[in-house]
């Protein structure tokens, strides 16, 4: 099975790239991503803001379903974070030394990050890593964290047509290098300002980057900071894929899809949005890159099982297609396949469930369902059996069999 894809003319071995972390910027904490079987490695983001290059500001909360804080063993069901720290240019010429030898050990593509405040330094730094060698340049346009800088910075980029379009064809035009802008999920129109990137001269686009969040101590009456964090976990897969696939439907521009990527189903859902990469930055510091192998053997024997043998002849599969929902007629409804199952069940969940009183108790003890029945679906998970209840435009023979 083919797993390579080509990015902004870079071919991967695959299409996972770890997002610009903390978890890439020690020599011992590259190696595990290299050795993990990344294609590609972002790396610490690059910036001119003093407060930034702070060793000492990161602030990490895990936190659980309920959004509580995370303990050993608990499910997890969001990140809460205020980044670590950047790198000043010193700092990151020596990691940069440090971890190229690894990187072309393990055929991990190294691509740059900048976080710059003034408009020279987007293109010095730019110029700085295209000297270095880098294949492609990532414009932090998104971060969630721009408290520190009394400059437009990260978000507040994203969310200014004209800034937008001004840095990145700053950048753009310093470079022979494909530059990609990372944006902020925090807009009015990310379709809008993808097309604005594009024409600044953007070669690919990563979407998108981490909410901003606020959380309040309600025990001391104090928030957890007076600044806004960034948010984000697996419950922004759904967000992000909407994003990348209105991009990919609107127009044609390479995309690497971001946000809660932690399993292989994740990442072929993005691929079939229209991604050419996924970016994984969260699940790689709270799952460790531990969960790569498996990531990547999913999505082989995915492949091996549907009998494709190129995972990039996937790319925007489901763009155009109509959705499984959509295809169900307005008229059907929701029928009882075997009544015999719904004697067993005291409790009858269903019919707390339903919202337009559809579904009522029989004099057996079984359940039925009125033509007031809007074929919501909601029923169907809260019974606690498999296929007792059946969504169509009538009964079945085999449901008819049952009764």
């Amino acid at each position: 099975m083919d797993l390579s894809v080509t990015f902004c003319d870079i071919k991967l071995k695959n299409p996972l790239i770890a997002g610009s972390a903390d978890n890439s910027r020690s020599l011992s904490q590259f190696r595990k991503l290299a050795e993990a079987g990344l294609a590609a490695v972002v790396l610490k983001s690059l910036t001119d803001v003093e407060a930034l290059q702070n060793r000492n500001m990161a602030r990490f909360r895990c936190l659980n379903g309920n959004l509580r804080a995370w303990k050993t063993g608990e499910d997890k069901g969001a990140f809460y974070s205020r980044g670590g720290s950047m790198l000043s240019v010193g700092e990151w010429k020596a990691s940069l030394t440090e971890i190229e030898p690894i990187a072309a050990d393990h055929g991990v593509a190294l691509i740059g990050n900048i976080c710059a405040s003034r408009q020279e330094n987007w293109r010095a730094f730019a110029l700085m890593m295209e000297d270095a060698g880098l294949p492609a340049i990532e414009l932090n346009l998104g971060n969630p964290h721009y408290g520190a800088s009394d400059k437009p910075l990260g978000a507040r980029i994203a969310q200014s047509e004209e800034l937008l379009a001004d840095i990145i064809g700053t950048a753009c035009s310093s470079v022979s290098i494909p530059v990609i802008a990372k944006l902020s999920p925090q807009v009015s129109d990310i379709v809008r300002l993808s097309k604005i990137a594009a024409a600044a001269g953007a070669a690919a686009l990563t979407v998108a980057h981490r909410f901003q969040g606020f959380m309040i101590d309600i025990e001391n009456r104090e928030p957890i900071s007076k600044h806004l964090y960034g948010y984000g976990g697996p419950w922004l897969v759904p967000i992000a894929l909407g994003y990348v696939y209105k991009i990919a439907s609107e127009f044609s521009i390479p995309v690497c899809g971001s946000g809660g990527v932690r399993r292989w189903e994740d990442v072929m859902q993005f691929i079939m949005a229209g991604a050419s990469t996924v970016q994984m930055t969260s699940s790689l510091m709270l799952e460790t890159p531990e969960i790569v192998p498996d990531i990547l053997f999913g999505i082989r024997e995915f492949l091996k099982k549907h009998d494709d043998q190129c995972l990039q002849n996937l790319v925007g599969s489901a763009l155009g297609k109509a959705g499984c929902d959509d295809r169900m007629p307005d008229e059907a409804r929701l029928f009882v396949r075997d009544p015999s199952a719904c004697r067993q069940c005291a409790r009858k969940p269903c019919i707390d469930a339903c919202f337009f009183d559809a579904v009522t108790r029989t004099s057996d003890g079984a359940v039925e369902i009125s033509n007031t029945c809007t074929a919501c679906g909601l029923c169907r998970q809260f019974c606690p059996f498999e296929d007792v209840l059946e969504l169509s435009t009538a009964p079945s023979e085999e449901g008819r069999k049952l009764k």
